[in-house]
């Protein structure tokens, strides 16, 4: 837009410009533009505002981005918060190798920006739904610098993972969506600390645990700080042989703690007569704030875990 030219007067006005310069360009800038829009036809205003309304709906439309399970979107929505639309394919409690597509999970995926997944075989559903659509897509397994035990890939239980995957996913996000690159490093930042605090909690609350019977290999991540002092069976609780090293390993210690998923059969064990922790290590099926999820969840697990130590 032309500005208009002109000398300017000698006076408070001349002063004010020499002693802020830019302040005073500014302010002459916007007084001539808004004099010449004033000057203009209503049809040249009418086309103005529509290409204004237009350029502003552009650039302030949220990324969509999808994720297989709720962890791994509750992770992501710690560094994007309110700045995209975030999904998740699989809302449920139950082992992510198990659930089946329903149709409306093709919606969930239709035009999305990104979408993100652990890799064909844990979350191999979302990998189904990939191969129809031409999306942008993140396979957390080609992040190398995670940790992974044995094939086991509910790593987001070990917080280290967690801080790797923060960095990993801000490179990505950023690279992606520069609108909110500056949002999503601030939110890295913050996103870290919470991660650090739930480390020290953890660390100060199952310091002192007895001896711990993972039943599930969803758990073992979870409780990668305390390996010399748990045992883990991971077989078909219908089997003799597994009842037979169960009761086994109940008697090597005076005091044990029966950690199980979610999914396991809780009553089975009450059997034993040792304390039973119940724990949700698969996915979260949650209606709260996505971004506070993995927090929340986490914080959980370890008030749970101390319940170990009672009587």
């Amino acid at each position: 837009m032309k500005i208009p030219t002109g000398k300017l007067q000698a006076g408070p006005s001349l002063r004010a410009e020499r002693s802020n310069p830019v302040k005073y360009k500014k302010e002459w800038i916007a007084t001539s533009d808004l004099k010449t829009f004033l000057a203009m036809t209503p049809i040249y205003k009418l086309l103005i505002i529509t290409a204004m309304f237009l350029i502003n709906n552009t650039v302030f439309a949220k990324p969509k981005i999808v994720a297989s399970i709720s962890p791994i979107t509750s992770i992501i929505a710690m560094l994007v918060e309110d700045k995209a639309e975030l999904t998740t394919i699989a809302i449920t409690n139950s082992c992510p190798h198990h659930y089946h597509l329903k149709p409306s999970d093709l919606k969930k995926i239709k035009d999305a920006s990104l979408v993100v997944y652990i890799n064909d075989e844990f979350d191999g559903f979302a990998a189904k739904l990939m191969k129809s659509h031409n999306n942008n897509v993140m396979k957390i397994s080609d992040i190398k610098s995670i940790k992974i035990i044995d094939n086991n890939w509910h790593f987001w239980l070990d917080l280290s993972n967690i801080k790797i995957l923060l960095d990993e996913l801000a490179i990505i996000l950023a690279r992606n969506f520069p609108e909110i690159r500056n949002d999503i490093y601030l939110n890295l930042d913050k996103a870290k600390k919470q991660i650090e605090e739930l480390d020290k909690i953890k660390n100060q609350k199952l310091s002192d645990l007895p001896h711990v019977i993972l039943l599930s290999d969803s758990l073992e991540y979870f409780f990668s700080f305390n390996k010399e002092n748990n045992t883990r069976l991971y077989q078909s609780h219908n089997s003799p042989r597994y009842l037979s090293r169960l009761e086994k390993l109940l008697n090597k210690s005076e005091k044990n703690c029966l950690i199980l998923s979610s999914d396991q059969p809780k009553e089975f064990y009450k059997r034993f007569n040792t304390k039973i922790i119940e724990l949700e290590s698969e996915n979260w099926a949650d209606s709260g704030k996505i971004e506070q999820l993995f927090y929340k969840k986490y914080i959980k697990m370890i008030d749970e875990v101390v319940k170990c130590n009672d009587e």
